[in-house]
This record gives C-alpha cells, sequence and structure tokens, in this order.
C-alpha cells in the first residue's frame, strides 16, 4: 500500500488547478504548473508529478521549475502532511548548474539512416520540407549522441526517458545554445515536447534576417513550429510583407519581456515594431505591458483563423482590434 495518498494530491491540485488527471499508465499526475501556467486557460497541463513513493519528484516542461510533491502542494497553500506522512524522507531531484556555454557541437542529422525515418518523415510532413534541399535551422535527430558530446547532464526525470527521446524526439538547439527543445514525433503519445538546459541562461529559438536601414520589426510567437511554418508560409508573409522583419523568435514559455529584449539584441536593434502571433486562448490585453519597454515602437498582435496557433497548416492570418478579432 502506497505510503502518499496519491489519490487526495489529484482531488487537491484538481481543485486548485482545474486540471489534474493520470497519465494511461498511471505513472504520474499531470497539473497545471503554478510558476507559468496559473493564468493558462487551455484544459491541460505541463507539470508531471511521479507517483512513486521514494521519489516522488515533479518537472514542468515548460519553464523547467522542478521539486518535491511537498514543494508542490506548499505552492497551492496546501499542508503536505495531509498527503505525505511526516517521517517519509523525500529525495530532491539532482540538477547541476551550468556556466555559459558559446559553442556546441552539433550533429548533422544522417537523414538516409532508417533509423531515423520516423523523424525524417515527421518533419517532411509537417513541414512539408526536403531536409536534404532545405535544411532546418541547428535540428538534432540523435539526441543521446548530442547529450554524450555535449557533456549535458540531465535531471534524474530526465536520465530515466533517454531511449525514449533518442526513439522519438527530434531536437532543437535554441539560438545561444542554452537549451534543447525535444519534440515527439509519434502523434499518439500524450508526452509531447521537453525541454532540456545545457546552460540555465533564457534563450529562444528562431530565425535572424538582414536588418534594413530603417525601422525594423520582430515576430514573436510561442514555439518552434510556429516559428518554422509562419516564417515561410505565403499567406503570413503576403500581409506582413511591408513590415520589414528582421527575426522570428520562439519564445519557449520565457517571460515575453526578457525575451524581446534577448531577441533585439540579437538582431542588433535598438528599437523595433513587435509582431506577437499570439495563441488563440490568449486576449491582446495580456501583451500589453510590452508598451511600457522603450524598446518597442508598437506592438501587433495576431491570430490564426484555424486551431489554437500558428503550428500547424492551415494558416490564415487574423489581426487584433482592440481585443476585437476581425479578417484582414
Amino acid at each position: 500500500m502506497s505510503d502518499i495518498n496519491w489519490n487526495g494530491i489529484k482531488d487537491f491540485l484538481l481543485s486548485k488547478t482545474g486540471v489534474c488527471y493520470y497519465n494511461s499508465s498511471r505513472t504520474q499526475l499531470i497539473t497545471k504548473c503554478f510558476n507559468c501556467e496559473r493564468l493558462y486557460s487551455k484544459n491541460k497541463g505541463h507539470l508531471y508529478l511521479k507517483l512513486d513513493d521514494k521519489f516522488p519528484v515533479f518537472h514542468c516542461f515548460k519553464c523547467e521549475t522542478s521539486g518535491t510533491v511537498k514543494t508542490l502542494i506548499s505552492e497551492y497553500n496546501g499542508s503536505p502532511i495531509e498527503f505525505v506522512p511526516v517521517d517519509l524522507k523525500l529525495k530532491s531531484p539532482s540538477r547541476r548548474k551550468f556556466s555559459t556555454r558559446k559553442k556546441v557541437h552539433v550533429i548533422t542529422p544522417e537523414l538516409d539512416n532508417d533509423k531515423y525515418r520516423l523523424k525524417y518523415d515527421y518533419i517532411k510532413n509537417r513541414l512539408n520540407v526536403d531536409l536534404n534541399t532545405q535544411p532546418i535551422p541547428r535540428i538534432v535527430f540523435s539526441i543521446k549522441e548530442f547529450i554524450e558530446k555535449n557533456n549535458i547532464e540531465l535531471t534524474d526525470w530526465c536520465v530515466n526517458d533517454l531511449d525514449k527521446y533518442e526513439d522519438k524526439f527530434i531536437g532543437f538547439i535554441t539560438n545561444n545554445n542554452n537549451k534543447i527543445i525535444l519534440r515527439n514525433c509519434d502523434s499518439n503519445d500524450e508526452f509531447r515536447y521537453v525541454k532540456l538546459s545545457i546552460t540555465q541562461n533564457p534563450d529562444y529559438y528562431g530565425i535572424i534576417n538582414n536588418v534594413h536601414d530603417d525601422v525594423n520589426s520582430v515576430v514573436m510567437c510561442e514555439g518552434v513550429f510556429d516559428v518554422l511554418l509562419s516564417s515561410t508560409h505565403e499567406d503570413v508573409s503576403f500581409k506582413l510583407k511591408n513590415k520589414n522583419i528582421c527575426g522570428w523568435a520562439a519564445v519557449l514559455g520565457n517571460n515575453y519581456a526578457n525575451a524581446v529584449d534577448m531577441v533585439l539584441n540579437d538582431c542588433g536593434l535598438p528599437r523595433a515594431n513587435i509582431i506577437i502571433l499570439s495563441d488563440s486562448n490568449i486576449r491582446e490585453s495580456r501583451y500589453g505591458f510590452l508598451k511600457r519597454n522603450p524598446r518597442v515602437a508598437s506592438i501587433e498582435v495576431y491570430w490564426n483563423r484555424f486551431g489554437s496557433d500558428f503550428g500547424e497548416n492551415p494558416i490564415s492570418l487574423i489581426k487584433s482590434n482592440r481585443l476585437r478579432r476581425r479578417r484582414l
């Protein structure tokens, strides 16, 4: 019999977040993260809690917050002793801090290797590109080799899933080599993506273009595929063709204000217009704080007419208009 009252914890987290459920194998509880998803309105979460009496740790695969089940309960103003025996010693997740790493060893994907056929076909179908003629920036197929070559120390959580990452996940290295974003190629798997740290510094995934002499614009999205699809999509290119866009960037769960500063620094811009390709559940008013940033000349917000974001086709831009959406 379990020492920890997992059903009680499930009910407690459900009452606090509105989302908490067992995964299909009943080895984890999935809920919203107290750090990055308190205002997240979708009926799902990115924080995973292991149902392990000796190692009951959680990890958010959106913002990388981690800790023990006691910390999780306390963050929602609960009393851990109601669910966890007082004398139960919990093992905290181990993690090493890294100094900034200027370079990483990137392994070129072996496109003709049948071992990576699932990954190659996934990218080809998702983005409609042939990687032999149109390479994707900073893409990684062999997750194990990348981790070994760059001496990346994983959390205890991720070590157990390394074989799964190698078999099913594609990696994308962020622009300043601080993170690698892993995306699951198996659409039937409920575990969609993972963010692994190379260093502890925040980062983004983006495409930086040439900077023009006049006022420039930077496009900000949520995820890697939002950048890869929208930056090449004809509908998006046509409607933003007069914006002098010099960069596309995925904030990857980071604070938008910090992400804007990072991208403008890498573009060499003291100031820029910010174009946001927003998830459908985020209102325009949520981005209003960016107006206080002296480096932001103006803000435009768009949604995709179809679906929740810009990470999948079809894409059709809808521009914001005082919290109302109208077709351009």
